[in-house]
């Protein structure tokens, strides 16, 4: 009966664990997307209006200039980001998939009873990363046409 009591406590903390990886992982890509796109809309709306003034702007081409560098750092920073969550997802996944494998063994599952994949769809996460740093480098391409 004690051993029983044990594994089901250890049961509890491994299904805890599994609880808290995938709510920091979702918790986490979820503030990168909402990030990314307030940032992509102040890229592009920044872009759009000193495009439409630049033949307006006359003395103040060093602020634009100026301007245009930060805005080149902000996105290499977020290129930076983009690949910093991609690795930590992968690493929570892995863990996951740790935890799971514990639990499935100890209920005696064969292996071919174990899911293909964990809570985290870890596929999706990788391209939308991806496709993220790619649109951070497209950035960078234009604001360097600013300087």
């Amino acid at each position: 009966m004690k051993e029983c009591d044990n594994l089901k406590a250890h049961f509890e903390r491994v299904d805890k664990k599994i609880r808290e990886l995938h709510e920091y992982t979702r918790r986490i890509v979820q503030l990168l997307v909402a990030w990314y796109t307030f940032f992509g809309t102040i890229n592009y709306a920044s872009m759009g209006w000193f495009a439409k003034s630049a033949p307006e702007v006359g003395p103040n081409v060093r602020l634009i200039q100026t301007i245009a560098v930060v805005f080149i750092v902000q996105n290499l920073l977020g290129i930076i980001i983009c690949f910093a969550v991609r690795r930590q997802m992968f690493k929570n996944h892995e863990q996951i998939k740790i935890y799971e494998t514990f639990v499935f063994e100890k209920a005696n599952y064969t292996r071919v009873d174990f899911p293909s994949d964990t809570c985290i769809p870890a596929d999706l996460i990788s391209l939308v990363t991806l496709f993220m740093a790619i649109t951070g480098v497209t950035l960078i391409v234009a604001w360097v046409n600013f300087l």
